[in-house]
Formats: C-alpha cells, structure tokens, sequence
C-alpha cells in the first residue's frame, strides 16, 4: 500500500523489517510441513515482487535486476519453488515487470525495456501450473508491448524475438485486432515488401469483427500499403483489398456510411496509380456498378461530391496531356448513375467536359450522344451550345452552328467571354459566313459588356474587315448593304479606339502593350484612306466621305509621344488628302440632296473641312517643296470655290468677301467666274452682293486675257443695282466702263448691247433726276450717258439722238 502510494522512505521502512523476518524464515534448518513450505515461499516470492518495485521506485535499477533475478531463479527456473507459487502471486510479479517495462520504454529505453518485457512475459508463461487463469489482458499487453518495443530497436535479435512471440500472438488470438495490426508492422520492420503487406492486410480483413475501429484501421492500414510500394503495385493492391473489402465484408453490414467512406477512399487511392491504364478504369467502373447494386439508389451527396472531384482531377491530368480518349472514359466514371445526386450543375460540367474530349477526339458522335444525356437545362447554357457549336462546325453543319449561335447570342444568360470563344473557333476553322456572323455578334455586345481578359478588339476589327473586302473582291457588282457593313465595323472599330484612348492605362507588367497602339491607328488610318480613294473611282460617293472622315479620326487619335515630326508631317498630308475628298464630296451630295436640312448639313461638313484643310496648308508651307505647294495651293484653290458655295447656301455673307481675295491671289479666271455665277445665283444681301461684284470685276479686270463679256454682264447687274440706292458705286462703275472701252482690246470690246443698255439707262436715270428737280444731277448722268453713247460703234446715231435730247433739258 506504501508502495502504491509512492511513500518510498515508510516502504523502505516496512521492507527492512520483512527482510529479517525472510532471513529468519530461512536460517531454520527444520524442514517445515509441505503446506507450511508453500506458505513460506509465496511470503518469500510477494517480499522480493514489494522490494523489485522499491528499487525501481527508487531508482536503483541494478538493485531491481539483482532482485528480479533472484525471483526468477527461485520461482520460475526452479520446478519445485514454481510449482508451490500461487497464481496471484506470479500475477503479482508479472504487473511489476511489466509496468517497469512500460516505464523504461516511456524512458526511451527500448534495450532495457525488451528485457523487463521479456522477464514478464517467462512469468506469465502458461506452462506453470495455474497460468491458465491469468487474467488475459496482462499477457496480451506483456506480449504486445514486447513486440512493439521490439521492433523500435530494429536489432536483428529482437526482430526475431518479434517474430516468435507474434506466432505465439497469431495462434492465441487469431481474431484480435492488434495481433493483425502487429503483424503488418512486422512485415514493415522486415521489409518484407508490399507483397506481404498485402497478403496480411486481406487476412486482417477476413478475420476481425467489423466495428468502427476496426473499419478506420483496415482503411488506414490500405493507405499505409500504398506507401509501401509507390513504383509499384502499391496502388492496386491497396485497391484490391478495399474492393474485396466492400464487396466481401461491408456490404453485408448495413452501413452505408462505411460504404461510402470505403468508396471514396478507394477513388483517391486509384488515381494516385500513375499509369491510369485501362485495367484501372475497368476495375473503378465494375466498383461503381456493385456498390450501386447493393445501395440500390445513389451515394450521399457528400461522398457524390467527394468522388467527382476526385475523378475530375483525374480527368484535369489527362487533359492537360492531351489524353483524349482516356478522359473520356474517366468523365463517363464520373457520370454514373451512383453520382445522380451530384446536381444539375455538376452533372453539367462534367458532360461539358466529355463533349470536348470527345470534339478533340474527333468523335462527334460520342460527344452528340454526351450532349443528348445532359439535362435541358444544362444543355441550353452558354457553354454548352459554344460546345455543339464546335461540333457543327466541324461536321460542316452549318445550320446548327447557326442556331447555337444564336442561343449564344440571345440566350437569358450571355456572355461575351463565350462569344469571344465562337468567334476564335470559326476563325480556325475558316468559314466566312459564320465567322462574319460570329464577329458582328460580337462587337454588338462589346459596346455593353466588359471584354473577356485577352480579347484584342482591333484584331477582331480587322479580321472581319478582310473578310468583308474579300466578299467585295469576289463580287464585282458591289452591294450597298457589304459596304455599309464595312463603314459600320470602322466605325466600330473608332469607337472602340476612343473608348480605350480615354481609359487609364493601369497595368504593373512593362512588356504588356495597350488595346490600340499606334501601329493599330496607322493600320485602320491608312486603310480608310485607301477605301475612300477607291470609293472615288467606284463607289457612290457618300462613301468616299465615309472612309475620309474615318481617316481624319484615326490620325487625330495618334500618340504624341509615340511619333516623330517627319511622322505627323505625312500625316498631316495625308489628312489634306482626306479632308479634300470631304470637301469635294460633301458639295456633290448636297447638291443633289432634296431635303433642305440634310443640304446644309452637308455644307456645313464642307466647310468645316475646308477649315481644316486651310488650317493644315498653312502649317505644312515652310517645310513643303515647290512643287507640293503649287499642288496643295490648285487644291486649295479648287475648295475656295465650293467654300463660297457652302458659305451661300449657309447664308454667311461676312465670309464671302474674304473668300473672293484669296481666289484673286491665284490670278486664274476661271474660279472668279465661277464665284460670279454663284453670288448671282444666291439670295444674298445688296450690300454683299454689290460688294462681291465689285470685287469680281475689279480682279478679273487685273487678269490678262481676261473676257469682257462676263465683266459686262457683272457691270450691268452692279450697275443697276448700285442705281438703285448707291449712286457712288453707280459713278465708280461708270468710269470703270469708259476706262475699259478705251483700253485696245482687239477681239475683246466690250458688247454693244451692253453699251447701248447702259446709256439708255444711265439717259433714263438723268431724266428721273431732271424731273425730280435735281438739275445738277440731271445733267451729270446725262453726260454720263452721252459718254457711254459715244463708245458705240453705230454711226453716232445713239449719241446724235441723245445729243438733241440733252439740249432740251431744263437746267434751271
């Protein structure tokens, strides 16, 4: 009892007094009755069991030992002594070895801990008489703790003493748990391969009552088989024993937890077999088949979930190494009708998955039976149809792909992301048609939905720009619906730049580049420019000024920093070009447009244009040569005419003077005429058509070889107007016509009519003012007239006849 509590210095007390009484006990040299003797061997033998554990107790170990030795020479070598020795003594002596087994082995020494075991374990032996009634669990635990000890030192000797007491352990207790387990760890100690491992582990799986220990114990131990033999068959034989396992043993219990725990773990375990052959696919395929025959119904939804995401990772790898067909096989696994509760969504995608396989194996009809299976749900999602819309495409279906396009397309839930993906298919696949409808869905949404990471919209601009131009190229007769498709997708296309111009550029990757760069702007620029010329010589023209103003765009988005100066100097020549066609275009169609609106739209843009050009003239002078400058000033010339026909129709009469001197400074006759028959033709103001005239006949007159006709109709249309209320510009005009008359212009007089029309007229004016009382006047523009009147070529007929008249005019 002191002992047990650890009170050493009493028991140390207790034992001295026990030993002289011991000592007395054997100085009797009287031999003592048989029953007696008996008495005094069992007193002997529980004395030294108190005073082994003292010594222990006390850290005397060679004490102990010296002890232990003594006993065991005296009560179990010796036949006579141990014969005589009750069973609860030995008992006695066995607890106490074997606990300071334990200790030394809690001490980490395993040496002399296999010793104290194996002293307990000669104790406990069942050849002495009445070990029989040992409770079993001491020499169970003396055994199993001198095995397990054993095996942690490794040595050759307790190995084999392992070995010995676990026959022992087999035959007594064939249906433990511990003995098989035990007996793995032997087979592991021994290397004795997986083999072995495997051959045990099927044993264990036989022999021991099921139980929720037990189950977790057989399942760890199939994974510790599988780390036995990695390179080998470690994977299969630990499948081998899960599968009889399942089908030897829990399905005869009822427990669908343990079934299902057992199946999953047999998933992971077959997919870290790195050959994935077709045995194994076999074998997971006839599991699946007899645990749905005994479940009669689905997996949970946990072990469902479980086991998908196991197979799934399976079918990821084989994927990712182009293992069509085999993945097709690990996807159908996946499909099982024992995975039915995995969901709609699940079910989904791994159908999905199958049907790629299945397109990249080329057996469309494998991947039109996966897609039949799925749920209809599922079958009308994005992704789905992207997929059928492969396969038809690759079976030249051609009206399929356009029906899951448009699935695609006006489906509940769109994504451009799988538009996008349409779009990179039919493109390599090469059908124009449905590439053409592809993209033009595409940049339809792109406008309201965030692009998918990757997608380069200029590509997908250009891409469908050549496919139209081919369309063009191929058919001579060009419809306008192809060429308003091509002016929508640039204009897409610009809309599309300016967007991206606008955003900020945030990106922490040095070598990535922006959506549009300047290679992108100069393709498009350069493009349109091309259309519009080409527009000029074949194409109505509004769409020459279409593709003209999509150039300006273009050019006007350019990055400063990204362009030298001889850079922006061609550009600026092309823009000249470009904003040239608007002009010429723009005054083309309003003069056949009927809508008053629309017309002055149109001369509005002109004019606008011709800024524009004006405004590059000018900063492209000093660094042109001479013969670009003639060629930009006959261009720049050619505009002032429509500018002041813009200006007219727009009434912006201030302008037009301004517009008649630049014309003036080209000294070509042509273009003032011109500029007459406008202004003439117009509904301007007096003041500004008097003005305008004025002007007119004045630079023409300056012109050499210039025709007197035309300055004769000017004069008399400004001549009678001026008449009309400025009689200054009238007397000015007067002066202008005696001094051209007198001028010699052989081929080039000034018509008689029109002398004749002045004299009467400036005669008439005369007479109105002698009427009026304004003698002086009167008597001014009669000269004036009789002036005029000499200059024609009649005989003197006129002037004689107005000669007679003026003598009878009242002067007073």
């Amino acid at each position: 009892m002191f002992i047990d509590h650890h009170d050493v210095s009493l028991a140390e007390s207790v034992m001295s007094n026990g030993a002289k009484y011991i000592d007395d006990l054997s100085k009797n040299a009287t031999p003592l009755p048989a029953d007696e003797e008996g008495e005094r061997i069992n007193l002997e033998c529980e004395f030294l069991v108190q005073r082994i554990e003292l010594s222990f107790l006390q850290h005397n170990v060679n004490a102990a030992e010296l002890m232990c030795n003594n006993a065991m020479e005296r009560f179990s070598r010796d036949e006579s002594a141990a014969g005589r020795l009750e069973p609860r003594i030995r008992e006695s002596l066995g607890k106490v070895l074997y606990k300071i087994g334990k200790d030394m082995v809690k001490q980490a020494n395993l040496t002399a801990g296999v010793e104290w075991l194996a002293r307990a374990l000669e104790i406990v032996d069942p050849k002495h008489v009445g070990s029989e009634r040992f409770a079993p669990e001491l020499r169970f635990g003396v055994m199993q703790n001198l095995v397990q000890t054993s095996l942690k030192t490794g040595t050759p000797s307790d190995l084999r003493k392992a070995k010995e007491v676990m026959k022992v352990m087999v035959k007594e207790w064939p249906e433990k748990l511990n003995v098989h387990c035990l007996g793995l760890d032997i087979i592991v100690a021994q290397g004795l391969g997986a083999e072995a491992y495997h051959a045990a582990l099927m044993n264990m799986m036989t022999g021991v009552a099921l139980s929720e220990r037990s189950f977790k114990v057989i399942v760890g131990k199939c994974h510790v088989l599988l780390a036995q033999d990695l390179q080998g068959r470690g994977y299969r034989l630990a499948c081998n024993v899960l599968d009889h396992f399942m089908t030897e043993r829990l399905i005869l219990e009822d427990n669908q937890g343990w079934i299902e725990q057992a199946f999953v773990t047999r998933v992971w375990m077959i997919i870290q077999d790195p050959q994935l052959d077709e045995e194994v696919i076999q074998g997971l395929r006839q599991l699946c088949e007899a645990t749905a025959t005994k479940l009669a119904g689905p997996l949970s939804i946990s072990a469902t979930h479980a086991s998908q995401i196991l197979l799934w990772k399976v079918s990821d790898s084989l994927v990712t190494s182009g293992r069509w067909l085999e993945a097709i096989q690990w996807c159908r696994v996946a499909l099982h009708p024992i995975f039915g509760r995995s969901g709609e969504t699940n079910t989904g995608k791994i159908a999905r998955r199958l049907i790629h396989c299945a397109i990249e194996a080329q057996n469309y009809g494998a991947a039109q039976d996966a897609y039949k299976s799925m749920p209809e749900s599922c079958q009308e999602m994005g992704s789905t149809q992207f997929l059928l819309f492969k396969i038809a495409l690759r079976s030249l279906d051609l009206e399929t792909a356009k029906r899951c396009l448009d699935l695609v397309c006006n489906g509940p839930n769109r994504d451009i992301a799988i538009l996008y993906a349409c779009a990179l298919e039919a493109q390599s696949i090469g059908n124009k048609d449905i590439i053409l409808k592809v993209l033009s869905q595409l940049l339809e949404q792109a406008d309201t939905k965030t692009p998918p990471e990757g997608a380069h919209f200029p590509a997908i601009y250009r891409t469908m720009i050549r496919l139209i131009l081919s369309d063009i190229q191929d058919n001579k007769a060009v419809e306008d619906g192809n060429l308003d498709t091509l002016y929508s997708v640039f204009q897409k296309a610009l809309n599309n730049a300016k967007k991206s111009s606008k955003m900020p550029e945030v990106t922490t990757d040095e070598t990535s580049k922006p959506t549009w760069s300047t290679d992108e702007y100069d393709w498009f620029s350069r493009n349109s420019y091309n259309l519009a010329l080409r527009a000029l010589q074949h194409w109505p023209p509004r769409y020459a000024l279409h593709f003209s103003q999509l150039c300006i765009q273009f050019i006007k988005l350019y990055l400063v920093e990204t362009c030298s100066e001889e850079d922006f100097e061609n550009l600026d020549l092309r823009r000249s070009f470009c904003e040239y066609i608007c002009v010429s275009t723009c005054v083309a169609l309003a003069r056949e447009e009927k809508t008053m609106e629309d017309q002055l739209r149109l001369y509005g843009d002109a004019r606008s244009s011709i800024i524009n050009f004006r405004e590059i003239r000018e900063k492209l002078h000093p660094v042109l040569t001479e013969q670009s400058r003639k060629d930009f000033g006959e261009r720049y010339l050619g505009l002032l005419s429509h500018e002041f026909e813009a200006c007219v129709h727009l009434e912006l009469w201030d302008v037009l003077p301004g517009i008649v001197e630049e014309v003036a400074q080209f000294g070509q006759l042509q273009p003032l005429r011109r500029i007459g028959d406008m202004i003439l033709c117009g509904d301007a103001p007096t003041t500004t058509l008097l003005l305008v005239l004025e002007n007119l006949i004045n630079h023409t007159l300056q012109i050499e070889k210039h025709k007197i006709d035309k300055i004769a109709r000017w004069i008399r249309i400004l001549l009678q107007k001026s008449l009309q209320g400025d009689l200054d510009r009238g007397e000015r005009l007067v002066y202008q016509v005696l001094d051209i008359c007198k001028r010699p212009a052989v081929g080039n007089e000034y018509p008689q009519d029109e002398l004749e029309w002045i004299a009467a007229t400036l005669w008439n004016l005369g007479i109105d003012k002698n009427c009026a009382g304004d003698f002086a006047g009167s008597k001014k523009w009669a000269e004036f007239a009789l002036s005029v009147a000499s200059l024609i070529k009649d005989g003197g007929q006129l002037e004689g006849l107005l000669q007679g008249k003026f003598a009878k005019l009242r002067t007073s």
